[in-house]
């Protein structure tokens, strides 16, 4: 590592880093930032399946908020400035929500029950007309709707997150500002289902045409509650489609914030501005954000450097590490170039090498034994030398499946694996020996436009080829469109988003119906312990007394769900499932004087806490 390099090393923030706490009395006025992400937002509103991409999360996470939020440990914590959660019982699973009085949107008006059953309308898809096919209505790469979305469709394009458990039509309170969902099934969790999402009273005025905001919002809360087809058709479609960056035609007054900030502009990329009515521990530290897309390496460091960018993020690749020595020989040549720091944390996605257990390519993984020998042979550690080191070079293997390095639970899981701790070529011959196994082919499916997933692919090849197999190419760069098909790969590698949501689990290990097992794997054991950390997550000897409790009271969540989590952890390992690899970096570039960026393994993205940033000339 060159001196520069091991220097900005120096600077990396662990994932939980918060260097300055918010500016007290509000913003400064006319204070603004610059910030540049790697893609465009092409939605606002993210419980959509098109509108929770990374690009859209990233700056919405500045807008959002509500009854649950973020903290800096990982965890997520009940927000009492927004409203009460309450849990009224566990058998059935029963939560009452309540927006605090006085709560509004960015544009004065109150947030109250009509938004919370249209969020409920959304993500549970419970209102939809059956038997309908997403990909016969949403276009996957515009998130427009198709002509198959017609006039009288009832879809809701929701984020498939376990709502639909929540089967009947919330009751509305006498308060009008909350409902109460009841589970038909046991929710893992539950804190993470459900919040407010986009404004009713837009969705309303747009959908139905009605220009007062109140009678808007009433029409919204009645069509649902009434399961009028005809307006829930208009309503559904608005709500899917209508928040597409392309549809926008006044920001300000369709693109409402119970956050710190609010979309005030989308010409030429977002500008967010203070949310003077939010209510919350969060307040805006800056009065304007300006934000655009698609800066490369070189052109962030020269617009920091001329005093015209402040903060860029960027994809961790070489050409970072290329533009910031280049810029500090131009700045010791010339003297005259502001400083440009690198900030870097653990992301949101992690690596991960999966294998197929049937209906594969070439039947190689068929047999246990196989399995582990290829696992045997991949090289961890040159992959993170080679891709994340020269960031973090303190970065170690991600050691688990379920869990993120950055979540509590880490530790109690990270010990299980029983492979992939280090490269173990003569074992892997071994094992192939005993399994009268040669020249096992294993072609591995990849992005082939990713320069980092090419390097990941060489280092395997080359390792595993010394071991006998032979490793051949399957990228393409429509890959994503091939996980899952049958015979069209032997493995696969690529990421996914950490989640503290473990309904992720079931979709992606158990053994029927499954949305994201792509590899046909089938475990009894693991299902069994998929039912068990399914139960209830609130201790069924909990005290609720006649009123419920808080879900700022409750304790932490069962030990239980830990025992199921690293029964899975195991069987997943002793299968010979795959490897995880490594949680990806996230690099940002800012100006000097700029504190407070915290790159963490939270889905919100850069601007999750904007509000404790601090800014100095």
């Amino acid at each position: 590592m060159s001196p520069r390099r091991a220097r900005y090393a120096l600077c990396v923030l662990g994932s939980m880093l918060v260097l300055s706490a918010c500016v007290p009395g509000g913003p400064d006025p006319g204070s603004t930032l610059r910030v540049s992400t790697p893609m465009a937002v092409g939605s606002f509103n993210s419980q959509t399946i098109f509108g929770v991409g990374v690009a859209n999360q990233g700056i919405l996470s500045a807008t959002e908020g509500g009854f649950f939020e973020h903290s800096a440990d990982y965890q997520i914590e009940a927000n009492d400035t927004f409203g009460e959660v309450t849990v009224l019982s566990t058998d059935p699973l029963t939560v009452h929500y309540e927006v605090a009085s006085g709560t509004t949107w960015s544009d004065g008006v109150p947030v109250g029950a009509a938004d919370l059953l249209l969020a409920w309308a959304g993500l549970s898809g419970t209102l939809n007309d059956p038997d309908l096919i997403r990909g016969d209505l949403i276009d996957p790469d515009s998130g427009e709707a198709t002509s198959g979305f017609t006039d009288s469709t009832v879809f809701f394009d929701g984020i498939p997150n376990g709502l639909n458990r929540v089967t009947e039509i919330p009751k509305i309170d006498d308060s009008g500002r909350g409902i109460t969902l009841v589970y038909a099934s046991p929710a893992v969790d539950w804190r993470y289902l459900f919040d407010v999402g986009v404004a009713a009273h837009v969705v309303g005025e747009r959908a139905l045409d009605i220009a007062d905001d109140g009678e808007a919002a009433v029409a919204v809360s009645e069509a649902i509650q009434d399961n009028d087809r005809d307006a829930l058709a208009a309503i559904s479609r608005v709500w899917s489609t209508g928040f597409i960056t392309s549809t926008i035609t006044a920001p300000a007054a369709q693109l409402l914030s119970v956050g710190p900030y609010a979309v005030t502009g989308t010409e030429g990329g977002v500008t967010l501005g203070a949310n003077r009515a939010y209510r919350g521990s969060h307040a805006a530290s800056v009065e304007t954000i300006r934000v655009t897309a698609g800066t490369d390496a070189a052109a962030a460091v020269a617009a920091i450097a001329a005093g015209d960018l402040d903060v860029a993020t960027l994809a961790p690749t070489e050409d970072v590490l290329t533009a910031l020595d280049a810029h500090e020989k131009e700045g010791a040549a010339d003297g005259d170039t502001h400083p440009v720091e690198l900030a870097v944390g653990s992301g949101q996605r992690f690596e991960h090498l999966d294998l197929q257990f049937d209906r594969s390519a070439n039947g190689t993984f068929d047999r246990a034994a196989v399995r582990t020998a290829f696992l045997l042979t991949v090289p961890r550690e040159a992959i993170i030398d080679a891709i994340v080191r020269p960031f973090d070079p303190d970065a170690e293997p991600r050691n688990s499946f379920l869990v993120s390095p950055a979540e509590p639970g880490y530790a109690a899981v990270a010990g299980l694996l029983s492979v992939g701790d280090a490269v173990d070529l003569p074992r892997a011959r071994q094992l192939l020996a005993q399994e009268n196994v040669t020249d096992p082919t294993v072609c591995v499916l990849f992005d082939s436009e990713n320069a980092r997933r090419l390097v990941q692919f060489e280092l395997i090849k080359k390792s595993a080829e010394r071991a006998g197999f032979v490793v051949t190419d399957c990228s393409r760069p429509d890959w994503d469109e091939y996980l899952g098909v049958p015979e069209a790969y032997d493995a696969a590698l690529f990421s996914w988003d950490s989640t503290t949501a473990l309904s992720a689990v079931r979709e992606r290990f158990a053994s029927r119906n499954a949305i994201a097992n792509f590899s046909y794997f089938s475990s009894p054991p693991v299902d069994g312990a998929i039912n068990g950390l399914f139960g209830d997550r609130i201790d069924r000897d909990t005290e609720l007394g006649d009123r419920g409790v808080s879900a700022a009271d409750l304790g932490p969540e069962s030990a239980a769900a830990a025992e199921f989590t690293a029964e899975i952890e195991r069987q997943l390992w002793d299968a010979g499932y795959g490897l995880p690899l490594f949680q990806h970096p996230e690099v940002a570039l800012h100006r000097g004087g700029i504190e407070g960026i915290s790159l963490t393994p939270l889905a919100p993205g850069l601007l999750w806490n904007v509000s404790e940033w601090t800014v100095r000339e």
